[in-house]
């Protein structure tokens, strides 16, 4: 499929839903999205506020720092209520946290019945494919991207 199109589609799925993606600022990872919904509880996972839906939406950041590619790692973050993904490179220690805060912020998605769209990369890119996304140690940060 065409890879402007493909984009187009990811954003119109996102705008449909409500969603906004943070690939996070140069002291963190994550990624924070959203859906629009009725529902705006929150809850907390491993002392960290997370909600999802609703506004505002709260998903922590997580380390990146790397000195090697196997210190890093691919982390899926939901950003919407359709399933569509946000790969996110995370050190291999920030597992545990960003599983509870991940398995709470899907627990606070509406199903809305709209298709899932391809995962983004942190460099920009979308695949349909996720084991085609790799990750690296890059400039001592652990990022995502498409080959």
């Amino acid at each position: 499929m065409n890879r402007h199109l493909l984009l187009l589609l990811g954003i119109l799925s996102l705008t449909a839903c409500g969603s906004t993606i943070d690939g996070g600022g140069s002291g963190g990872a994550g990624g924070s999205g959203g859906a629009g919904g009725s529902s705006s509880s929150s809850s907390s996972s491993g002392g960290v506020n997370v909600q999802c839906v609703g506004d505002p939406i709260v998903f922590p950041t997580f380390d990146k720092t790397c000195s090697a590619p196997a210190d890093c790692m691919t982390a899926f973050h939901q950003v919407n209520c359709c399933g569509t993904l946000s790969a996110i490179g995370i050190n291999v220690a920030e597992k545990a946290a960003f599983d509870a805060a991940e398995t709470t912020c899907r627990s606070q998605y509406p199903e809305c019945g709209c298709a899932q769209l391809g995962t983004t990369t942190e460099d920009g890119k979308m695949s349909l494919d996720d084991t085609q996304i790799k990750v690296d140690c890059m400039n001592g940060k652990c990022s995502t991207f498409l080959p």
